[in-house]
């Protein structure tokens, strides 16, 4: 079993999902977007 990174608002940017990656993270995702942001 892998380790899957959740999405968070904001914290899960582009250079957060690459030092994940970096220290085995097998799957991350894009930060989650607020409905009222759209």
């Amino acid at each position: 079993m892998g380790v899957f990174l959740a999405p968070m608002a904001g914290v899960t940017d582009l250079p957060f999902r690459i030092l994940a990656r970096e220290y085995g993270a097998d799957l991350v995702v894009s930060e989650m977007v607020s409905a009222q942001a759209l």
